[in-house]
C-alpha cells in the first residue's frame, strides 16, 4: 500500500497552483498579443484576423505577426 505524506500533498498542492499562476499569465499575454493585433490591423485598414484564428496560433506566432504589424504601422 502507497502511503502520500503531507509534504508530498503540499508539495503537489504548490506545483499545481504554480502551473496554474504559469498557464494564466501565458493567457493574458496572448490575449494582450491578440489585442495588439487586431488594434492594428484595424488601424492599418486591413482585415482583422477573426479571433478564432488567433486562438489556433502559439505564442512564437503571436509575435511574429505582431513585430510585422508594428513594422508596417511605424513605416507609415
Amino acid at each position: 500500500m502507497v502511503y502520500i505524506t503531507s509534504i508530498e500533498r503540499l508539495a503537489r498542492a504548490e506545483g499545481r497552483a504554480e502551473g496554474r499562476a504559469e498557464g494564466r499569465a501565458e493567457g493574458r499575454a496572448e490575449g494582450r498579443a491578440q489585442g495588439q493585433i487586431q488594434l492594428l490591423q484595424d488601424l492599418l485598414g486591413i482585415p482583422m484576423t477573426s479571433d478564432a484564428e488567433l486562438d489556433q496560433m502559439d505564442a512564437d506566432q503571436l509575435q511574429a505577426m505582431l513585430k510585422e504589424l508594428r513594422q508596417s504601422f511605424d513605416s507609415r
